[in-house]
C-alpha cells in the first residue's frame, strides 16, 4: 500500500515539476532561447519526454561509449536521439539488452539510434 502512495506521488511531482519547466520555458524570451541553441517546441519536447526514456536512452549512448554530459552537449543531437527514443517501438528489446552488460554496441542494431550513437562517438 505505501509503495503505491509513494508511486502516485512521485507521479504528481514529476508532473507538477514538468508543468513548472513549461511555464518557465513559456517565460523565455526569443533571445534566451536562440541562446540555447533549440527551438521553443524542442524545450518543451525534451521537458515531456518521460524520465524513463532519457534514461533508457542514456543508458544506451552510455553502452555505444558515449557519457551523458557529452550527449547533452550535442543540444540537435540530444533532441533528434531523444525523439526517436520516445517513438521507438523496440523499447522491450532495448531493455533485455541493457540488462546483458556483457553485450557491446554491435549488438545493439535494433537501436534506431544505433549509427547515430556510433557516428558521435567518433566526432
Amino acid at each position: 500500500m505505501l509503495h503505491a502512495l509513494k508511486d502516485v506521488h512521485d507521479h504528481l511531482k514529476a508532473a507538477h515539476d514538468r508543468r513548472r519547466q513549461l511555464q518557465e520555458i513559456d517565460a523565455l524570451d526569443d533571445r534566451d532561447i536562440e541562446e540555447l541553441g533549440l527551438t521553443r517546441a524542442e524545450l518543451r519536447e525534451v521537458i515531456t519526454v518521460s524520465a524513463e526514456v532519457r534514461e533508457r536512452m542514456a543508458a544506451m549512448a552510455a553502452r555505444h561509449g558515449l557519457d551523458r554530459t557529452r550527449l547533452e552537449d550535442l543540444r540537435q543531437d540530444y533532441v533528434h536521439l531523444l525523439d526517436v527514443c520516445a517513438h521507438c517501438d523496440a523499447a522491450g528489446k532495448c531493455a533485455e539488452y541493457l540488462a546483458d552488460e556483457s553485450r557491446g554496441p554491435t549488438a545493439a542494431g535494433f537501436c534506431p539510434n544505433h549509427a547515430d550513437y556510433l557516428a558521435l562517438r567518433e566526432d
